[in-house]
């Protein structure tokens, strides 16, 4: 069998362009992502103990995260997008759904809309953004909801109902 012979003689211009390609994905975003803050959670060491996504939605400086990002904190701080902080008081918890509620203390970059949830349908196309490990902001994935009304026992004596189940 023969050897391919590449001809170095002949030149040849490749032409790169740019090409800017919005998407539904892409604008929502581009328009939540000031929204989107990483929770630190300090204990009286003022060490991190723990972090966490988290996301405003009110002018106030609501933030809406999991109540075992903050558990047990002796200072809380978010971290906005654009890598400025500020600090957090907690205002309200539920154990049980694992949901915490706190406020920045500080002018917010941006708010999020919550959304209905029990008008989901299965097929529907879902956005996460958040900040995995505390170090990468503002990451997002995509994916769609799988199920709802799903029931997740969650072997503490109580169960978790209406959950929705994304892929």
């Amino acid at each position: 069998p023969g050897v391919p012979v590449i001809d170095t003689s002949k030149q040849s211009e490749v032409e790169v362009r740019t090409v800017e390609i919005n998407t539904a994905i892409t604008d929502v975003v581009e328009r939540i992502s000031p929204a989107v803050v990483t929770v630190l959670n300090f204990s009286s060491a003022a060490l991190a103990q723990g972090s966490g996504s988290g996301v405003i939605y009110s002018a106030e400086g609501h933030v809406l995260t999991n109540y075992h990002v903050v558990e047990d904190a002796a200072y809380l701080e978010v971290v906005f997008a654009d890598g400025a902080s500020a600090p957090a008081q907690l205002v309200g918890r539920d154990v049980y759904s694992d949901i915490a509620l706190l406020k920045a203390l500080a002018s917010v970059p941006g708010v999020a809309e919550l959304g209905n949830s029990d008008v989901l349908r299965p097929g529907e196309t879902v956005i996460a953004i958040g900040s995995p490990l505390g170090k990468f902001k503002n990451t997002v994935t995509v994916g769609v909801v799988s199920a709802t009304g799903r029931i997740l026992d969650t072997k503490r004596g109580y169960q978790m109902e209406d959950m929705v189940q994304t892929d």
